[in-house]
């Protein structure tokens, strides 16, 4: 069964597929105020089943929704708690090609933990400048 394309889903669909990050519903439904909460989220849950945009759990927990492959990481200190995003155009590559081969993946989020760069200097020892030997 064919599904009728509404005006509502129309602007839906062109609201997510020409922004560049992923949207929260909150977020969509402040770029089309006048659409009604139950037809927003019915229409989104639509398009997600049709295929014509993507569901994405977000680093934050919370659900978002594109119009396009999206690839996120995310790297956090384990000594200071900093986070950081990660931004790098290699990481589609290498999710499509060496993690899942023939497969076609549209979304992908990436969580990395260890030590930031400010972390990892502070624990290595420095040089003594008046004798020469590395001291702490």
């Amino acid at each position: 069964m064919r599904l009728r394309t509404s005006p509502q889903r129309q602007t839906l669909l062109r609201v997510v597929k020409f922004t560049s990050a992923p949207l929260t519903s909150g977020q969509i439904r402040r770029l089309v105020p006048k659409l009604a909460s139950a037809t927003l989220f019915r229409n989104l849950e639509t398009l997600v089943r049709r295929g014509e945009i993507f569901s994405v759990d977000g680093l934050d927990g919370q659900r978002r929704f594109v119009g396009h492959a999206w690839h996120e990481a995310e790297f956090r200190c384990q000594r200071c708690g900093k986070t950081r995003q990660i931004k790098s155009d290699a990481l589609p590559t290498t999710i499509n090609r060496k993690m899942f081969g023939q497969q076609r993946v549209f979304v992908a989020t990436l969580r990395a933990s260890g030590l930031c760069a400010a972390c990892l200097n502070s624990l290595r020892p420095r040089r003594d400048p008046s004798s020469g030997r590395r001291g702490v």
